[in-house]
């Protein structure tokens, strides 16, 4: 669960990124990228598992050009920037501090016994 403490010191640092279009400009960034990536992730799985049973099955050329289209979009704000390339790099650096949780939350949730307890809490107090 998400702690409620986080989320607040999360919305007070996104208030600090200064106007409301620059605001705009790095969440869609943001968003663009995980369009990308999971696209490109759906291209990949149907070449790594193409026998795998699928609710639906995504025509190729769209997706091929949607990764095109995606990645663009997630290039050309880099490359026009200039002295604000430091911003998006900050952005992709934010969300590359998940990749931790996650390995040690999915993939290895053995090593996790010490955070349950601290997990029970924040149901707990999440419930205050």
């Amino acid at each position: 669960m998400i702690n409620l403490a986080f989320v607040t010191i999360v919305s007070c640092l996104w208030t600090l990124v200064g106007d409301f279009a620059k605001l705009v400009n790095i969440y869609a960034f943001i968003l663009w990228t995980f369009y990308f990536a999971t696209v490109l992730g759906l291209i990949v799985l149907r070449w790594k598992a193409p026998t795998r049973d699928r609710p639906f099955r995504v025509w190729l050329p769209c997706a091929f050009l949607f990764v095109l289209v995606s990645g663009y979009v997630v290039v050309a704000p880099l490359a026009a920037a200039g002295n604000l390339v430091v911003q998006y790099v900050l952005c992709i650096l934010g969300c590359l501090c998940a990749v931790p949780i996650w390995y040690f939350r999915v993939k290895r949730p053995s090593q996790m016994q010490e955070w349950k307890k601290s997990d029970e809490t924040t149901v707990t107090n999440e419930k205050v």
